[in-house]
């Protein structure tokens, strides 16, 4: 008795969308970076106490992509922002507030690179 296989994809097939696989993530991670950047600096705006609406207009937001490391960094360089964060913190719970969110947008993230690549 004899038994036959193939294997569907093959491996070097499988190691090319594998690669297919990375480059796609890089691609989309830096979107979904963005994307989480933005809906924390949305909701940091809403949360921030408002008198004259410096601080508030001064929340920014940047995204760094260093080879495997991304880095999303939202706050203001107004010198009374800390204390405001102290008093009435507005940051911490806009990121905590989206940690739902967050984890969609990178499982979206991997879903589209994994689909991108063949492999879905």
């Amino acid at each position: 008795m004899q038994a036959e296989f193939e294997l569907d994809p093959g491996p070097h097939e499988l190691t090319e969308r594998l690669e297919e696989l990375r480059e796609a993530a890089e691609r989309e991670r830096a979107e979904a970076a963005e994307e989480i950047a933005l809906r924390v600096l949305a909701d940091a705006r809403r949360k921030v106490n408002v008198d004259t609406g410096r601080l508030r207009s001064s929340i920014d937001f940047d995204v760094t992509v260093e080879g495997e490391a991304v880095q999303i960094r939202v706050g203001s360089s107004v010198h009374y922002a800390v204390y405001q964060e102290i008093q009435s913190p507005y940051l911490r719970p806009a990121f905590s507030d989206n940690e739902t969110q967050i984890e969609q947008i990178l499982t979206e993230m991997y879903e589209n690179a994994a689909e991108e690549a063949g492999l879905l």
